[in-house]
Order: structure tokens, then C-alpha cells, then sequence
């Protein structure tokens, strides 16, 4: 019975994976962007320069977003550690993926600024509501 359960959370995140692929229209991403409540604390450098309606930066928050969420819902249903081991194991694999691609996107500027940017790095979290 354990492996039924561990492969059939594994389909579960299988399917999530081809969902993230298979994206919604910019405008529904960047609606759902701004309801996943996204904060962004710059480490080094100035934001004030930066687009951030950027098509592959957008997708690729709405696709970490989105992974967080199905992590959340999904972390409490596994009861065995063998069950949350594999599922572990799989969902950083495509996390991380996300997050190289959003790690090498390159910021593009606000057309009206010609400066470029030297050095930028931001923290990005979400603010997680706690239920009592």
C-alpha cells in the first residue's frame, strides 16, 4: 500500500508540473501574482529601475507561486516519511528549476533609464497568513 501512495503523490506532482507548463494567458498570471501576496526586499542595489511586468520574470513567479501553494495544500495529506521523503526529493527538483530560471533572468529597466545595473539582489517571500 505505502508505494501505491508514494507513486500516486509523485502523479500528483507530475500533473502539477505539466499545469506549470502549460501557462495561463500574462494578465491571469500577473492577477494571480498579486493575490499570492509576493514581498521583495532588495539586499543590494535599487529596484526603483527595474520592470517587473517582465514576461519570463512573471512566469516564472507565477510558476514558484503556484508550487508553493501545491506544496502547502498537499505537505499535510502525507502521513509516512517514506511518502514525504520522495515527495521532498521530487518537488526540489522542480523547484529548484524555477528558481535557477528566476535566479538567471536578467532585470530589464524602465525604458526611460539608459543607466545600467551593476549589482542587484533581492530577497522574494511570501507573507504566510497562520491559521490558529
Amino acid at each position: 500500500m505505502g508505494r501505491k501512495k508514494i507513486k500516486n503523490i509523485i502523479d500528483q506532482l507530475i500533473e502539477f508540473q505539466k499545469i506549470l507548463e502549460k501557462k495561463p494567458p500574462y494578465q491571469e498570471m500577473f492577477s494571480q501574482i498579486k493575490m499570492m501576496n509576493f514581498k521583495f526586499k532588495p539586499i543590494q542595489g535599487s529596484l526603483t529601475k527595474i520592470n517587473f511586468l517582465d514576461k519570463d520574470f512573471i512566469e516564472t513567479l507565477w510558476s514558484l507561486g503556484k508550487l508553493d501553494e501545491f506544496f502547502f495544500k498537499k505537505i499535510n495529506q502525507i502521513k509516512s516519511k517514506k511518502e514525504k521523503e520522495s515527495f521532498f526529493n521530487f518537488f526540489s527538483q522542480i523547484y529548484n528549476k524555477y528558481q535557477e530560471k528566476l535566479n538567471n533572468i536578467k532585470p530589464k529597466l524602465i525604458e526611460k533609464t539608459k543607466e545600467s545595473i551593476d549589482i542587484l539582489e533581492v530577497e522574494i517571500f511570501k507573507n504566510k497568513k497562520i491559521k490558529n
